[in-house]
């Protein structure tokens, strides 16, 4: 049975894959062909995020023609242990996920103050462009980054402290993007740098290298004009007398 504070009153119920076309029994042509890279990490991370979950997460059923693949689509409810403090993440694979970021919303956060709901909308925002350079399952992560920011919550609410305001958050998260993009800055000046170092020492050598060529090709070049030496041939009669 799901939790009691669950937003679905019961597990998802296995829908029948409804024929388009009568010809076509159980859509054997979509599943029969073969399926690609992203659909087997696809299918492997919602088994796993099944089994995790349990009645937590509840797949979305979407009907799927004989010629068009679906994207799969499903709703993880993250909770904490005040009951206060939870939200339903929804969630579709696109069709190359995890190469490209999945779509996702946040729903039943009517209860969260506007603080709380501007961190989780971030981390939907930006955790997914960040992790998607990696290719693999992210969706567990992006779950737990999103129970942490709620868990956050719940203990300031129980130990009496009073959470940012919705203002206040906005202000923490421009300021961290300026440091980021000023860490950023910096880091480009510095590479821009050391390329410039690196490129004024490869010139500096080129033109050693060239002055020595010069001075070999002087040297050379003088003593192939250099006159060759005399030979002093001695008179005959001198010799004799």
């Amino acid at each position: 049975m799901p939790p009691a504070n669950s937003p679905w009153g019961k597990k998802a119920q296995q829908k029948k894959p409804l024929n388009t076309f009568p010809s076509l029994k159980n859509n054997d042509i979509a599943n029969d062909s073969p399926k690609s890279p992203y659909q087997e990490t696809q299918d492997d991370e919602l088994i796993a995020l099944a089994s995790i979950y349990g009645d937590d997460f509840r797949r979305i059923e979407t009907h799927q023609s004989a010629w068009k693949k679906s994207e799969p689509s499903f709703e993880i409810f993250i909770k904490t242990s005040d009951e206060d403090f939870s939200v339903t993440l929804g969630v579709t694979l696109t069709l190359t996920y995890p190469k490209s970021a999945p779509l996702l919303t946040l729903k039943n956060t009517d209860g969260l103050r506007e603080s709380t709901k501007f961190k989780l909308q971030k981390i939907i925002e930006k955790l997914p462009k960040e992790l998607i350079k990696e290719e693999q399952a992210m969706i567990m992560e992006i779950v737990t980054a999103c129970q942490e920011v709620l868990e956050q919550a719940a203990e300031a609410k129980a130990a009496g402290r009073e959470l940012p305001t919705l203002q206040e958050e906005r202000a923490a998260h421009e300021a961290a993007a300026a440091q980021i993009l000023e860490d950023q800055r910096l880091e480009e000046e510095k590479k821009k740098m050391l390329e410039s170092q690196e490129e004024e020492r490869m010139l500096g050598s080129l033109v050693q290298d060239e002055l020595k060529r010069q001075r070999a090709k002087a040297k050379e070049t003088k003593r192939k004009n250099q006159p060759p030496p005399s030979i002093t041939v001695s008179n005959s009669r001198s010799c004799l007398s």
